[in-house]
């Protein structure tokens, strides 16, 4: 098999931010994760305290589901706008410094 440097002189804003939302998506549900299991720790800590509103408790609770939703959202629109702003930047400079050199093979 032979292989060829090639240079990637343009990057589509479109197709990197979507990409990027994906991993933002991925990050995002790991922290929205984290948050409702330490809302469940906390929720169950709580319960164990003598004299503690049950409201809190549940607000508590509620602030788990609440994280895990808003965290998976603003992962995906972040890392849209993230990426597709990166490719844009990256268009720009490209044309002064030049693009990063890949080797293809095929």
């Amino acid at each position: 098999m032979s292989s060829r440097m090639v240079e990637v002189t343009r990057l589509d804003p479109l197709s990197v931010g979507k990409v990027n939302a994906l991993f933002g998506f991925i990050v995002g549900l790991v922290v929205g994760l984290l948050t409702l299991i330490t809302s469940g720790i906390l929720a169950g800590y709580l319960q164990t305290l003598a004299g503690t509103d049950p409201e809190l408790i549940e607000r508590t609770q509620q602030l788990g589901f609440f994280g895990m939703i808003v965290f998976l959202i603003l992962g995906a629109v972040l890392g849209f706008i993230g990426g597709a702003a990166g490719a844009v930047i990256y268009n720009a400079v490209v044309k002064i410094i030049g693009g990063i050199k890949v080797w293809i093979e095929g």
